[in-house]
């Protein structure tokens, strides 16, 4: 198991650790700094109402939380720039995936904007939902929703899916982080399809991270799962799994893999980001064929952008 770095800023500059984590393994002294630096992330956070009464929470029965909210302005903020009359090429669909770090670094607008180039879909977490974000997409004519996981400093972060194609719908599940008390979201699109009557299902997932056992995790997993089984075409789940142990890797690949017949997207020049020797930055596809895949460089993130070519069995660009 590998020591994982700890987050930009736990680290005052000049010193090689922070004085009372020395004394701990590099593991404990890891997880020790996520969390240090998760608690700073989230210091500042207020968790609107609308978005609250739509979380799950474990161990509560809560029809109203545990449901798949279909997009509506008091909870996701949207824009519908892009046309209603286009589709996904199935020769062709392009995916950009990135833990976006809330955009903090210097540079970090400019980094997306090249890396945004040709893509069909734009599968983001941790997005933050400055001016000039809003003014990017808005220049591209992108449709995107943004679900609303919490503010920070009155601004909106959370998962957001953007692309040039209009979806036919969507709508967002919500989990509540047991022990900060802040939801984490997958939000769920549909998109059509060229020459086809079937929809590509597009999940966009930010999984719950700090818990003890893996009964929350599995949970959001599995009400994930149920929107899929209603899914009849092909289908992209995408994201930070936070799968960052044995025991939440076992349960990924149960719900995912062994029950639903999705595949892994592998990567052979480099790894997406790991914490403690696992990746958790993953993409899953069935229905699709994988044309070219690739881990991209970027220097305004703690995570690096994946990129995905998928095909669409019959697809034809004519």
């Amino acid at each position: 198991m590998s020591w994982v770095a700890p987050p930009r800023g736990a680290i005052p500059p000049g010193d090689g650790e922070i004085e009372p984590f020395r004394e701990y393994s590099p593991p404990v002294r890891g997880l020790l700094c996520l969390l240090l630096g998760a608690l700073v992330a989230t210091a500042c956070a207020t968790v609107p109402r609308a978005v609250s009464v739509r979380t799950l929470r474990i161990g509560t029965p809560d029809a109203r939380g545990s449901a798949c909210h279909p997009v509506a302005p008091d909870h996701v903020v949207s824009s519908a720039e892009a046309s209603h009359t286009r589709f996904l090429d199935p020769a062709k669909i392009n995916l950009l995936i990135w833990n976006t770090h809330k955009g903090q670094e210097a540079g970090w607008l400019e980094e997306f904007e090249r890396l945004s180039v040709d893509q069909d879909l734009l599968v983001l977490q941790e997005a933050y939902l400055k001016d000039g974000l809003r003014d990017f997409l808005r220049s591209r004519t992108f449709a995107w929703d943004l679900a609303t996981t919490f503010m920070r400093y009155r601004v909106e972060t959370g998962v957001m899916t953007a692309s040039p194609v209009a979806p036919t719908s969507a709508c967002v599940q919500r989990t509540m982080e047991p022990l900060f008390s802040l939801p984490k979201s997958t939000l769920i699109s549909r998109y059509p399809i060229k020459g086809s009557n079937e929809t590509l299902l597009v999940g966009n997932i930010h999984a719950i991270n700090f818990t003890l056992g893996t009964a929350a995790f599995r949970s959001q997993l599995d009400r994930l799962a149920s929107e899929l089984d209603a899914h009849d075409g092909p289908m992209i789940v995408a994201g930070d799994f936070n799968s960052w142990s044995e025991s939440r890797l076992s349960v990924l690949e149960e719900v995912l893999v062994d029950t639903r017949s999705m595949r892994q997207v592998a990567f052979n020049d480099k790894h997406p980001r790991e914490i403690f020797g696992h990746t958790v930055d993953r993409v899953y596809y069935r229905g699709l064929t994988v044309a070219k895949s690739r881990v991209l460089e970027a220097h305004t993130s703690d995570h690096a952008p994946i990129w995905v070519q998928f095909t669409r069995a019959g697809g034809s660009t004519t």
